[in-house]
């Protein structure tokens, strides 16, 4: 049985970057894309768009500044994008029926690409 994991892939000047379970790093502007695999006995039954949530927040804040919309796939996994235009420290939080998922929030890292 696989455990709820959180991939995330970004495409940045050709090469692809893939990483499971965070904590993530991509530069700033780059569009981040994501999915959420979970185990079988937690998939949302009916409904699994409104059962799945996904929150950005700066690291240390609770203000949420991003709730990217939520694509179900034909695996049974969920798909999101999100692309940080400030420099900095985020999470990601992934809630299924109101709950988080294992590693919920995520780190993430948001970096100058040229530093």
């Amino acid at each position: 049985m696989r455990p709820n994991t959180l991939w995330f892939t970004n495409d940045w000047l050709g090469m692809r970057n893939e990483v499971i379970g965070g904590p993530f790093k991509s530069p700033v502007r780059i569009l981040g894309e994501f999915e959420i695999r979970l185990k079988k006995n937690s998939m949302p039954k009916t409904d699994a768009l409104n059962k799945v949530r996904v929150n950005i927040k700066r690291s240390g804040s609770n203000r949420v500044i991003g709730s990217p919309e939520i694509e179900k796939m034909e695996n049974g996994s969920f798909t999101f994008q999100y692309c940080p235009f400030e420099i900095g420290n985020y999470e990601i939080e992934i809630l299924v029926n109101g709950r988080h998922i294992r590693g919920s929030p995520f780190k993430w890292e948001a970096y100058h690409p040229y530093r």
